[in-house]
């Protein structure tokens, strides 16, 4: 809440304990939302070591987590470093378009650009055929 206040971010929060972190993720994936109106996205960011076999297993199971609950998966890199509100940011917004959704995945970066923090990056995208 204290992260959110000092944001100026208005939303919910919520408090979830668990036995270990791979249960704590399946709980948040699975009973998140306000009633009726659940996420149908899940973003979290990119593992910093491939080397320790619990950080890519992980990693792995948190995928397989959304994906068999038919949500959308957005894997971020630096979403530690998120720049807050009162920043300007230039250059650009790079999106790797691998599954073809319908579209979803260009307009995220394109509402992103929005905002006064991204307004002056240029949007990018790279997709495989």
């Amino acid at each position: 809440m204290r992260a959110m206040k000092e944001e100026k971010i208005k939303g919910f929060s919520q408090v979830i304990a668990s036995a270990n972190v791979a249960l704590g993720l399946s709980y948040l994936i699975q009973g998140s939302g306000l009633g009726s109106l659940t996420h149908n996205t899940v973003i979290f960011d990119w593992p910093d070591s491939w080397k320790r076999k619990l950080t890519w297993k992980l990693f792995v199971a948190t995928i397989r987590e959304a994906a068999a609950g038919h949500h959308a998966v957005l894997v971020t890199k630096g979403v530690s470093t998120f720049p807050g509100n009162k920043e300007r940011l230039q250059g650009s917004v790079d999106v790797w378009w691998i599954v073809h959704d319908g579209g979803m995945l260009v307009l995220l970066p394109f509402l992103l650009r929005q905002s006064k923090v991204w307004k002056n990056c240029r949007l990018r995208i790279f997709t495989v055929a």
